[in-house]
């Protein structure tokens, strides 16, 4: 329940990174984002945009420690979320 409490505790501000399989409702998790992004698009470009139009994307970085996302101002996100604790089943993933 840390993340969580970290959450509410900083006033509603999304952390950096979030640890997507300590969440109880991912998929909701998820929903949210999307609608803030449509949020974002609707401001920034003054046009609506439903969340079915919308595709989630996704890319591995190669940041390793989620308490270092988010000090490098190149890493920040404009709009989306990073996620961290992901398992990666049947496979292997090099550093290299």
């Amino acid at each position: 329940h840390a993340q969580l409490d970290a959450w509410r505790d900083s006033g509603g501000i999304r952390p950096a990174s979030v640890w997507f399989g300590g969440l109880f409702n991912p998929v909701g998790f998820l929903i949210s984002v999307r609608q803030g992004v449509a949020r974002a698009i609707r401001v920034q470009e003054d046009r609506p945009i439903a969340l079915d139009e919308m595709a989630l994307h996704a890319e591995v970085t190669d940041m390793f420690d989620p308490a270092d996302i988010g000090k490098d101002a190149t890493a920040r996100l404009v709009s989306g979320v990073y996620l961290h604790g992901l398992v990666l089943e049947g496979a292997a993933w090099s550093k290299i």
